[in-house]
């Protein structure tokens, strides 16, 4: 069992899904609820996932996929995940920083 399916698990036993994202204002309340819990953008999963097809994002909790306000490219799963992250780009962008 991957680390996404236990985290699922545990959203579901609690009677809740990971996130599914409608609006670019669910998407901003949820940045902020991660930042204000964190302290920071923290890379954080989502319910988007392509399992099922590679390169066809659906929902944990079965709600239409339809928000498009990712950043260019995205959601594209790398290829090789099936999951869906959000904060990524800021530790990214971080990171380049960093080492520059």
């Amino acid at each position: 069992m991957s680390g996404l399916d236990d985290i699922k698990k545990s959203c579901t036993a609690l009677g809740g899904n990971l996130a599914s994202i409608q609006t670019s204002v669910e998407y901003l309340f949820i940045r902020q609820l991660v930042k204000t819990a964190t302290g920071k953008n923290k890379l954080s999963w989502v319910g988007g996932n392509d399992g099922v097809k590679d390169g066809v994002w659906l929902w944990s909790d079965g709600s239409n996929f339809k928000f498009g306000g990712w950043a260019k490219g995205e959601p594209n799963g790398q290829g090789k995940e099936n999951c869906m992250e959000i904060n990524l780009r800021v530790i990214l962008t971080m990171f380049t920083r960093y080492i520059n």
